[in-house]
């Protein structure tokens, strides 16, 4: 189960019952268990179960990971917030505020995009991380890593510019001020009005050196 983006849901954001041989990879999960009270995370009676490379942000009041009746689980390179996890968390598994772009239970207004220095941005394991994202990206962007969760690309974001393109959101000059501090290409969600009419397209953008002030889509 790999590249899933798992919100707000009354039970739990990933689970493994009476099954095995599974692997949960590459997944970005938020806020989940609020009916029944499940992890976000919860294997339960399993066996020879991976869980590599995901970002789980519990609710207030939920649990990050529940492991119960369970064998030969495995974690590593997982980043986790808000919950406890009750199991050995892996060697490379991170407890830390992910950074989501815009965090929040609608689809609409949230983006679960990680910003460029997020610790799930670049620290994951490559070795076993899927060769495309949750939006068809491919692994790596960046030679030798990965991130955590289902989005390859760092910042989720929105610029206006000529030829037909209009922004949803007007943060152009925010995302810019990214790209050159950190010379990541960056992500822009762009919304084209004349030839495909409410289409949603993607590119990404990068800091330009022409006097710092210019960016280039490629």
């Amino acid at each position: 189960m790999e590249n899933n983006l798992s919100v707000n849901n009354g039970g739990g954001g990933l689970l493994a019952y009476q099954n095995d041989n599974i692997t949960f990879l590459n997944n970005t999960v938020y806020g989940n268990g609020l009916v029944v009270n499940y992890a976000d995370i919860f294997v339960n009676q399993s066996g020879s179960v991976n869980v590599w490379n995901n970002v789980v942000e519990s609710a207030a009041t939920g649990t990050a990971v529940n492991v119960y009746g369970s064998t030969g689980v495995q974690f590593d390179y997982n980043l986790y917030w808000n919950g406890p996890v009750n199991t050995t968390a892996g060697a490379h598994d991170l407890t830390a505020d992910p950074q989501f772009n815009v965090l929040g239970t609608d689809p609409a207004g949230s983006d679960f995009h990680v910003l460029a220095n997020s610790p799930a941005a670049r620290t994951g394991n490559l070795a076993v991380a899927p060769a495309d994202d949750l939006e068809g990206l491919s692994r790596p962007q960046q030679p030798g890593t990965v991130n955590r969760g289902a989005y390859e690309s760092a910042v989720s974001g929105s610029v206006a510019f000529s030829g037909g393109w209009s922004a949803e959101r007007g943060e152009f000059r925010r995302w810019r001020r990214v790209a050159r501090r950190t010379g990541d290409y960056l992500r822009y969600r762009l919304r084209c009005q004349r030839h495909r009419p409410g289409q949603l397209r993607e590119r990404r953008i990068s800091a330009s050196g022409s006097g710092g002030h210019a960016c280039v889509f490629r």
